[in-house]
């Protein structure tokens, strides 16, 4: 989903829109062996609609209506179905218009997305999607105290706003042996541009006297084959073999325009690369009649990533290795209660815009260990324990444009999670009805001045 999942991690264009959503499938833990760096705390997946077996139409209207009467629409129309017993078709798109309550709040969002589903035999599936998204908006901006108590629909920004979007693509080839053995080969890529546009003036009660931009334009593609089987013997195992090759290309650009003359000037020109290999495998040993698993993993990542400045032709190369491992264990103790740990080592390789300030900027790199109990009390409540330590081992952080990035050494993140769900009416039928409250206290330590205790709710 990030528009550079090694070299840039931020989500600053997004190209999803619920409406498309199925479900999200949280992978709590490090997770790192299958699923690669950045990813501390887990993953987050979110599941499109799949096509439905039978031919299907779907229509929905959204308004959203402000006091003030502007209005923001979202239209959403879905259709697909198998067409034969081995070919499904689907297309789905989501228009969002209009504006909120504030002035300067124009919005557009076109989400298209087509995918297929073929099963050239009984043995073999492939998958295919191909996304369109694009997204005009503009932003009215905070405003002070002063602003405020005067109109707080108003917006005094009239020079900010933010566009984007992205071609993606996709196709996943599946192929089932007959000794049950499964190989996967995802193949995926994507073409995006977002550019921010912000007036010159700090404080929101000044007019600004330039439009100052930062366009960025991304090229990533990449390929993942992976095969898992069983292996028969006293104690049943699933290993997982898998590899992967990743390529990233971002032009990164500020430029500024002075609105009185029209003069334009690029203050920024950069060039980032990055080529990311990796391969993985993990062993899940069933034991106890399949109630305790053991999955033990590691992953290799070398990641390497350049950087040229346009403008004055300096270059620079970093490079980042390492081996993840990784351990599982969950233990189905009765029908109601499910005890698990785990203990990953995770990193976050060197991000693109913090090689531009050099210095001592190694990957940061985490040790993450996590275990808790889920209990299913009752048929209508559910209650889950976990407590949570992630050891940061080389912990970066902005300071400015002058400073850069600096690193602040060793970081410890833990504390517990208590979350409680409950379908008071599953009783009567009601089943997708659901309650939910969780309570998450953090407590972040560091071993410098620099990084105060703090606690998040």
């Amino acid at each position: 989903m990030t528009l550079a999942p090694y070299g840039q991690t931020g989500a600053s264009l997004f190209p999803l829109t619920l409406q498309a959503v199925e479900a999200v499938d949280v992978a709590r833990g490090g997770v790192a062996v299958h699923y690669g760096p950045n990813n501390v705390g887990g993953v987050i997946n979110f599941v499109t609609k799949r096509i439905p077996v039978k031919p299907s139409f779907t229509l929905k209207e959204t308004l959203s209506i402000a006091k003030n009467g502007q209005i923001l629409s979202d239209s959403y129309a879905r259709a697909g179905g198998f067409v034969s017993d081995r070919l499904g078709l689907q297309v789905q798109a989501n228009v969002i218009d209009g504006q909120g309550e504030r002035a300067h709040s124009n919005a557009s969002v076109r989400n298209l997305m087509l995918d297929a589903d073929w099963f050239p035999s009984d043995a073999t599936e492939i998958k295919a999607g191909l996304q369109q998204y694009t997204t005009r908006n503009e932003l009215p901006g905070a405003l002070t105290p002063r602003a405020y108590a005067q109109d707080r629909t108003q917006s005094t920004r009239p020079q900010d706003r933010f566009d984007g979007d992205t071609t993606r693509a996709y196709v996943t080839y599946k192929h089932q042996f007959d000794n049950g053995a499964e190989l996967s080969w995802n193949n995926f890529g994507h073409r995006s541009e977002r550019t921010f546009a912000f007036g010159n003036a700090s404080n929101a009660d000044t007019a600004s006297t330039q439009r100052q931009s930062s366009p960025r334009e991304y090229w990533v593609y990449g390929t993942e084959p992976s095969l898992s089987f069983d292996v028969a013997g006293p104690v049943k195992q699933k290993i997982m073999l898998g590899m992967r090759y990743m390529r990233e290309e971002v032009d990164y650009k500020v430029d500024s325009t002075t609105l009185v003359s029209g003069a334009y000037s690029v203050t920024r020109d950069w060039r980032f690369e990055n080529d990311a290999y990796a391969t993985y495998v993990s062993d899940t040993f069933s034991l106890l009649n399949g109630k305790l698993k053991i999955t033990p993993g590691v992953r290799h990542e070398d990641v390497r990533l350049f950087y040229r400045n346009n403008a004055t032709g300096a270059q620079t190369r970093n490079t980042t290795k390492d081996w993840l491992p990784g351990l599982d264990v969950g233990y189905q103790a009765s029908n109601d209660v499910f005890l698990f740990a785990n203990a990953h080592r995770s990193l976050r390789p060197v991000q693109f815009t913090q090689i531009t300030f050099g210095g001592d900027l190694a990957a940061e790199r985490a040790k993450n260990l996590e275990a808790g109990a889920r209990w299913a009390v009752t048929p209508e409540l559910d209650l889950a324990l976990t407590g949570f330590r992630f050891q940061f081992d080389n912990k970066l952080e902005f300071v400015n444009s002058t400073v850069g990035f600096r690193n602040l050494g060793q970081a410890r993140h833990q504390g517990a999670e208590l979350e409680m769900k409950w379908r008071p009416w599953a009783a009567a039928g009601f089943k997708d009805t659901l309650l939910r409250w969780s309570m998450k206290p953090e407590v972040v330590y560091g071993n410098e001045k620099e990084i105060q205790p703090r606690v998040q709710a």
